[in-house]
């Protein structure tokens, strides 16, 4: 294969893994990820309070023990318009988490933008991914694609980078 197939089957790969998260973004009802509202509220309590929280060992307070720089970046997000944030009056467990309860909210702006944040953050791993295996196995384009397409397609990973989790850094 030569360099121009091989670019645009990495643009496909890229495009493809895009499509999927975009769909992924929106579809998939908030707080299914797992533990996904348990980051927001880590967002949220950083924006309220100005400091970090501490990690309890009951729902939601069991992440507070993340390392905090995936949270600031958040939180700095949030800050720029915590309105969209339709539930910051609800918080723990105010917050109704069951897709299938009457009571549950699936609009909140500002949960789909910091999804958002997880899937720019994909971005950013798969161009470093490219760059570093191009280097690593300059002939080996196989090799190269089928990392990519990992990077891309794995479902774990799909979920992950299209949440609120500091799974992306």
């Amino acid at each position: 294969m030569n360099d121009k197939q091989f670019k645009k089957i990495v643009w496909l790969i890229f495009l493809t893994g895009l499509a999927l998260r975009s769909v992924w973004v929106y579809l998939v009802p908030l707080w299914q990820q797992a533990v996904e509202y348990p980051h927001f509220y880590y967002i949220q309590h950083i924006y309220k309070y100005k400091e970090l929280p501490v990690s309890k060992a009951e729902f939601p307070d069991y992440e507070g023990f993340q390392p905090p720089m995936y949270y600031l970046l958040a939180s700095g997000i949030y800050s720029l318009s915590p309105n969209l944030d339709t539930q910051r009056e609800q918080r723990g467990n105010e917050v109704v988490l069951d897709w299938r309860s009457q009571q549950f909210q699936n609009k909140n702006g500002m949960a789909r933008i910091l999804r958002w944040l997880s899937v720019a953050l994909w971005m950013g791993t798969f161009w470093v991914s490219y760059q570093f295996l191009k280097r690593l196995f300059q002939d080996k384009k196989e090799i190269i694609l089928l990392s990519l397409s990992l990077l891309a397609f794995l479902p774990t990973y799909l979920s992950n980078s299209s949440a609120i989790t500091n799974d992306g850094l």
